[in-house]
């Protein structure tokens, strides 16, 4: 199912950490302008002169984000842990504090209204090797915190995203198993250069590949996007042999702000020949009118609690229900109810129910 994979996908990125006990020993190139497979064969020829069997490679590439979205690891003591680009460079706690303080504000500022700038961000990618073998691959914001567990780490400094997707599509060429196989799929994902990226992603996706790497690989065809892509998910959403790969193009297509892309979930909700992917669409369609409409609001307080278990006590009858969650969703005047009984709205099977999101979501409704 695309939205537990969604979930796990998540929890595995947004992993508790421990503190670091110990300073890290970073081994650093000392020549940066020299090609990244230079860099590579370098710290691989190190770590065997050094007898060192459990290390890291890491570089950073650049990369356009929301200026209030970040990528990485996240814990409840991250701001006590120094920050990769602490651990990196060398430099002190002291000149890392206003690193620190944009990420914190920046995080604050996503708590409460997301901004729409796009800005450059630098994003370190982080391959893991025991005796050679790559083992483990992750990406982080270099503002952010990271454990290495005190093994070895060699820094390469910043790359182009032509030599660190070569490299990248190499390793996965050679990958062992199939997590190792899904994070490099995201490490070529999370690159800008569309026209090496969305190749790449698209010959996974039409590979023999396990199904869970192809999901992978669909999931980061939305941050890619073009009318190109969305075609290309809709076909896939109807057409792929695996039922988890369609539902992921579905959820795919529900993350891409672009002009028809509206039309073609409602296609999917109202028209798909498996009946799996019909609930997909509508479910995603509820979650992108909640979103619209309402935003983020906040479901403390016993009162809202016990008006959502009224809202799911609704879901329980037949054609009544229905009607009352259309009412709930449209009238309302508290946004928690609303937000709830569009979540319902987009679990049932009801036409009724699909319509009223149809008319929630259409401009000026």
């Amino acid at each position: 199912m695309s939205r537990s994979f969604i979930a796990l996908w998540m929890l595995a990125v947004i992993a508790f950490l421990a503190p670091v006990t110990k300073a890290q020993t970073v081994f650093r190139h000392s020549n940066p302008t020299t090609s990244l497979e230079d860099r590579f064969e370098w710290a691989h020829q190190e770590a065997r002169q050094q007898g060192v069997d459990v290390y890291w490679i890491v570089y950073s590439i650049q990369r356009k984000m929301n200026e209030d979205s970040w990528m990485g690891h996240f814990s409840h003591d991250w701001r006590d842990m120094p920050t990769l680009a602490e651990i990196l460079t060398g430099r002190g706690v002291e000149k890392e504090e206003s690193i620190r303080q944009a990420a914190q504000q920046a995080l604050n500022r996503a708590n409460q209204k997301r901004s729409e700038r796009m800005v450059e961000k630098v994003v370190v990618i982080l391959q893991q090797f025991r005796t050679g073998e790559l083992i483990e691959v992750n990406q982080s914001n270099i503002e952010l915190a990271y454990d290495f567990e005190n093994q070895g780490v060699f820094w390469l400094a910043g790359a182009r995203d032509g030599e660190s997707i070569t490299i990248l599509i190499d390793e996965y060429g050679d990958a062992s198993n199939t997590d190792v196989s899904e994070d490099l799929v995201s490490a070529v994902g999370v690159h800008d250069d569309l026209t090496l990226v969305r190749p790449f992603l698209i010959g996974v996706i039409e590979s023999r590949a396990h199904s869970d790497v192809r999901q992978r690989a669909v999931f980061w065809m939305s941050r890619h996007a073009s009318m190109e892509t969305v075609r290309y998910l809709d076909q896939l959403a109807e057409k792929d042999r695996s039922e988890d790969v369609r539902e992921s193009a579905v959820f795919s297509l529900s993350r891409i702000e672009l002009d028809g892309v509206l039309d073609r979930l409602i296609r999917l909700a109202r028209y798909a020949d498996d009946e799996e992917i019909r609930e997909e669409a509508r479910f995603w369609l509820g979650q992108r009118a909640s979103a619209i409409l309402l935003g983020e609001v906040d479901d403390d307080g016993e009162k809202s609690q016990l008006q959502k278990q009224a809202v799911f006590a609704l879901t329980q009858m037949d054609d009544e229900g229905v009607d009352e969650l259309i009412r709930l969703a449209q009238t309302h005047s508290n946004p928690v109810v609303r937000k709830q009984a569009i979540f319902w709205l987009g679990q049932t099977e009801s036409d009724r129910a699909l319509d009223a999101i149809i008319e929630m979501l259409r401009p000026g409704s």
